[in-house]
C-alpha cells in the first residue's frame, strides 16, 4: 500500500512538473545593444553623396566657418539614421532597447550639429543659411520617403543628392565668396552626384538608361556654361565629358558588376572629379 501511493505521488509529480515545464514563458537572456549600428549608417553611397561637396568647397574656398558648416552636415547626416530608428518604433508603438539608444543619439548628434551651425553663424552671418535651408527642406523630403520605405526610390535619392550639394554653396558664402561662385558649387556638386546616382540604378536595375545619358550630358553642358562665364575652371568639362564617356561604356556592358564593385568604382571617381576640379579652381 505504501510502495503504491508513493508511486502515485512521484508519477503525478513528474507531470505537474512536465505540465508546467511546458507551459513556462521562455526568458531570453539579456543582451547587449549594439551601439555602431545605431550610431554609424551603413550608407557607403550615402557617404559620398554627402563628403564630395563638402570637400569641394572646403577646397576652393576653405575657411573656420566652412570647416564649421562641415561638421554640423556631418553630424545631422549621422542624426538621420537613429532618428529614423527611433520614429520607426514609435509609429509601430514599440518600445525596444535601441529605442531609448536612438533617440540619445539623434539628440547628441542634432545638439552638436546645430552649435556647429550656430559657431558658423556667429563668425560669418547669417547669409550663410540660406542654402542650407533650401538643403533642409529637401533633406526633410528625402526623411518622409524614408519613414515610408521608399529611402531607394529615384525622387529619394534626388532630394538627397540635391540636399547635399547645398553644403558647398554654404561654404563657399562663409568664405565670403559672391553668390555665384556659392551657385557654381553648389551645380557643380550637383552635376557629380545626380547623374551618378541614376548611372548606378541604371546598371543595376536596368532602369532610366535614357535619362543616365541626358544627366550627363546636361553636367557637361552646365560646367560649359558655367566655364564661359568665369565661374569654373575648364577642367570641370573635361571632368563631366570623361564621366560621360564613363557611362556610355558601362551601359554597353553585358555583365553587371556586384553593386559593392560598382558602388567603390564611383566613390573613386567622385573623389577624383572633386581633387581635379578643386585643383583647377586653386591653379
Amino acid at each position: 500500500m505504501t510502495t503504491v501511493i508513493i508511486r502515485w505521488l512521484s508519477s503525478d509529480y513528474v507531470r505537474c512538473v512536465s505540465v508546467v515545464t511546458e507551459n513556462a514563458p521562455s526568458i531570453a537572456s539579456p543582451r547587449k545593444t549594439a551601439l555602431r549600428p545605431l550610431a554609424l549608417p551603413a550608407e557607403h553611397g550615402g557617404w559620398s553623396m554627402l563628403f564630395e561637396p563638402i570637400v569641394l568647397g572646403l577646397l576652393v574656398a576653405p575657411s573656420p566657418a566652412g570647416a564649421l558648416i562641415a561638421a554640423a552636415a556631418v553630424l545631422a547626416f549621422l542624426a538621420r539614421h537613429p532618428l529614423r530608428l527611433f520614429v520607426q518604433d514609435m509609429r509601430r508603438r514599440r518600445r525596444y532597447a535601441r529605442t531609448v539608444i536612438c533617440a540619445w543619439l539623434a539628440l547628441a548628434y542634432a545638439g552638436a550639429s546645430a552649435t556647429a551651425l550656430f559657431a558658423a553663424v556667429t563668425m560669418s552671418g547669417s547669409r550663410i543659411l540660406l542654402p542650407l535651408l533650401a538643403g533642409a527642406f529637401l533633406a526633410l523630403i528625402q526623411f518622409a520617403l524614408d519613414l515610408r520605405q521608399r529611402g531607394r526610390s529615384f525622387a529619394a535619392e534626388i532630394c538627397g543628392a540635391c540636399a547635399t550639394a547645398t553644403t558647398a554653396a554654404a561654404i563657399a558664402v562663409a568664405s565670403h565668396r559672391s553668390w555665384e561662385v556659392a551657385l557654381a558649387l553648389a551645380l557643380l556638386a550637383a552635376s557629380l552626384t545626380l547623374p551618378a546616382i541614376v548611372f548606378v540604378r541604371a546598371v543595376l536595375r536596368r532602369e532610366r538608361r535614357t535619362t543616365t545619358m541626358v544627366l550627363h550630358g546636361a553636367a557637361v553642358i552646365g560646367a560649359a556654361i558655367l566655364w564661359q562665364r568665369g565661374l569654373t575652371p575648364a577642367v570641370a568639362i573635361a571632368v563631366m565629358a570623361m564621366l560621360l564617356l564613363r557611362a556610355a561604356i558601362g551601359l554597353q556592358a553585358k555583365t553587371t558588376p556586384a553593386a559593392k564593385i560598382i558602388g567603390m568604382r564611383e566613390a573613386i571617381a567622385g573623389a577624383a572629379a572633386v581633387l581635379i576640379i578643386a585643383a583647377g579652381y586653386i591653379s
